[in-house]
């Protein structure tokens, strides 16, 4: 990249689609983005020249890719991965399985290579129709079009964005399937708490949006909740476990760091630590068949930060109302 250069962010919505579209699978998904990704390659290898007021001779543009991001569903569509249900290879960053991320999810493993999931991808692409499951079922990789970009890893440069895996995922999972649901393994809070206040109780503390769930987490929450934790595991420790307002505590500073539009590296690190501890700790509280996918998932968000955020200096947080 040039010593001077400026980068800035284009947000596009196709508007001519069919009003009867229904959500297109994976294969079908790519005959949208190809015409986009042969722009894109147009764009990378040849380039164009734009004209400004300051310059009207003209200036030679370059354009790259420097992440997508996208809620966990299509992100596995769009670059070529198998859903969060895959046995094997449920996630995109490393090589964890299904069955060990509610009992070892917080721990480090190894991590999945971009340009092996390329190779898969190719041979994917070339394979009948007939034989493509049994592919992804082996390999959990499918083909995409990105991947015909010289410079994309589809390892490192798919991020699942924090506003659907930190809010609307793990935030709304503890405090709505946990403690107001009462989750899979049964942890009581006291019976008012559903009702305080009541627009996060039942029934619509399943829809809050994220910009509620992201003031819950990091304004109200910390300063209510362990108050509310702590009395209720001193009237019955075994009802609710003294380790509770601890363990909210750490996501929501976790969180806190993370929805910063700058994370200056010494809070990266300790993000990351942070968090393996909340996430062990919530394993060990409310029971690992407690812990979803995305817990996991955000085991790999300091790295993700650190990957995409720097590289446009700012956050990957963006609102949903």
């Amino acid at each position: 990249m040039a010593a001077s250069h400026s980068t800035g962010a284009l947000s596009a919505c196709v508007v001519n689609l069919p009003p009867d579209l229904r959500e297109p699978d994976s294969d079908k998904l790519q005959r949208f983005i190809k015409p986009l990704v042969d722009d894109l390659l147009w764009l990378y290898n040849e380039g164009t020249i734009v004209r400004t007021p300051s310059c009207p001779t003209g200036r030679h543009v370059r354009v790259v890719i420097l992440a997508v991001v996208c809620h966990h569903p299509a992100m596995v569509k769009l670059s070529g991965f198998a859903d969060h249900s895959h046995r094997m290879l449920p996630c995109t960053q490393c090589l964890i399985g299904r069955v060990q991320i509610g009992t070892e999810g917080w721990r480090p493993h190894e991590l999945r290579c971009g340009q092996l999931h390329k190779e898969l991808a190719d041979r994917y692409q070339n394979l009948e129709s007939k034989h493509r499951p049994t592919f992804v079922k082996n390999f959990a990789t499918r083909w995409s079009e990105l991947d015909r970009l010289p410079y994309f890893n589809p390892v490192t440069m798919s991020v699942v964005d924090p506003m659907h895996s930190c809010l609307l995922g793990v935030t709304r999972t503890l405090w709505y399937s946990v403690w107001v649901k009462g989750g899979k393994k049964k942890f009581e809070m006291p019976r008012w708490f559903a009702r305080l206040p009541s627009q996060i109780g039942e029934p619509t503390g399943a829809s809050l949006t994220s910009d509620e769930w992201k003031a819950l987490a990091i304004l109200y929450g910390p300063t209510a909740l362990p108050h509310v934790l702590l009395s209720a595991a001193r009237e019955d420790s075994q009802r609710v476990p003294s380790k509770a307002a601890d363990n909210f505590l750490k996501l929501g500073t976790v969180l806190k760091i993370w929805m910063h539009r700058e994370v200056a590296e010494e809070d990266s690190t300790r993000s990351r630590n942070l968090y393996s501890e909340f996430f062990e700790e919530f394993a060990e509280i409310y029971g690992h068949e407690n812990v979803t996918p995305t817990f996991h998932w955000l085991s790999h968000m300091t790295d993700q930060i650190s990957r995409s955020a720097q590289s446009t200096r700012s956050g990957l947080f963006c609102s949903k109302d």
